[in-house]
C-alpha cells in the first residue's frame, strides 16, 4: 500500500510491485488480492494495474478517490451550492455499494446527510440511477450477487419488475422522489461520453422544495449535471488523442 501510495495516480502491476518488495509474484498476487477484495486497493481488470482504493482514502482521512472525476465535478457542485443552498454530492458504484466521491455543503441549517461511506445501491436515487445505467452483462451480474431489492424498494419484487422499473430511469433526465420521512432525493447521471460513470444527488426536506426554490434548484442541477458529464467527455476525448 506504501508502495503504490506513492505514486497513487499511476498503475502499479504486478511484476514491477513483486520486485520492488522482493516478494515471490505468486506470494505477492495473494496479498494484492486480500487487499483489493477489502477495498484498499483496485484492479481495474485482470492483468490490469493496481491503484489505491476508496479504503485506502478513508484511512488517510483525506485525499479523494476518483480524483480526476472530483476536480472536474466539484467547481461545478459548488457553484449549485452556493447559488441554491443545498448540500450537493457525487457518487458512484464500486464493488455493489454506492460510494460517496464528494460533497459541498450547501450550508443550511436544516440538512439531509446521506451516508459518508456507502450505502445500499437499492436505497437511493443516486444509486438506483447507477443501476439503471450498468451494461446489461454487469446488470446481470450485480443481481446475482447482491439479489432482488426488497424491501428497500418498495413495489419491486421479480426481476422483471426491477427492469422495468431501470428502463424506466434510464428515459428519465433525472430521477426525483419524495421519502415517506418527507425527504426530497433528486439524482442525475454523469457521463463520460460513453457510459454513465457517476450520479449527482441533492436531498433536502420536503417543506423547503417549492416555489421559486423548486424551479431553480430542478433547472440548475440539471444544468450542471450535463456540464459536468459534458466536461468529463472532453477530457476524455483530450487523453486518447
Amino acid at each position: 500500500m506504501e508502495l503504490i501510495a506513492a505514486e497513487p495516480d499511476i498503475p502499479h502491476y504486478l511484476g514491477d510491485i513483486a520486485e520492488q518488495l522482493e516478494l515471490n509474484a505468486a506470494t505477492c498476487a495473494r496479498i494484492l488480492g486480500v487487499l483489493v477484495a477489502r477495498g484498499y486497493i483496485d484492479q481495474a481488470a485482470p492483468k490490469k494495474g493496481y491503484t489505491l482504493g476508496p479504503m485506502s482514502y478513508r484511512l488517510a482521512g483525506n485525499g479523494n478517490y476518483r480524483k480526476d472525476l472530483v476536480l472536474i465535478a466539484q467547481p461545478y457542485m459548488v457553484q449549485f451550492a452556493n447559488t441554491v443552498h443545498e448540500t450537493v454530492n457525487l457518487t458512484t458504484l464500486h464493488r455493489g455499494k454506492r460510494l460517496l466521491l464528494c460533497e459541498v455543503d450547501g450550508g443550511q441549517t436544516v440538512q439531509i446527510r446521506t451516508d459518508l461511506l456507502e450505502c445500499n445501491v437499492y436505497d437511493v436515487p443516486t444509486g438506483r440511477e447507477l443501476l439503471a445505467h450498468l451494461p446489461q452483462d454487469e446488470l446481470h451480474a450485480f443481481i446475482r450477487c447482491y439479489g432482488l431489492p426488497g424491501n428497500q424498494w418498495p413495489g419491486i419484487s421479480s426481476e422483471d419488475e426491477l427492469f422495468a422499473a431501470l428502463q424506466e430511469i434510464r428515459q428519465l433526465p433525472w430521477l426525483m422522489y419524495t421519502t415517506p420521512e418527507h425527504v426530497v432525493a433528486i439524482s442525475a447521471p454523469i457521463s463520460d461520453g460513453h457510459r454513465v460513470i457517476a450520479a449527482l444527488g441533492v436531498y433536502l426536506p420536503e417543506q423547503r422544495f417549492i416555489g421559486d426554490h423548486h424551479e431553480q434548484l430542478l433547472a440548475l442541477f440539471q444544468s450542471i449535471a450535463q456540464d459536468i458529464s459534458k466536461a468529463v467527455s472532453a477530457k476524455q476525448s483530450h487523453a486518447k488523442r
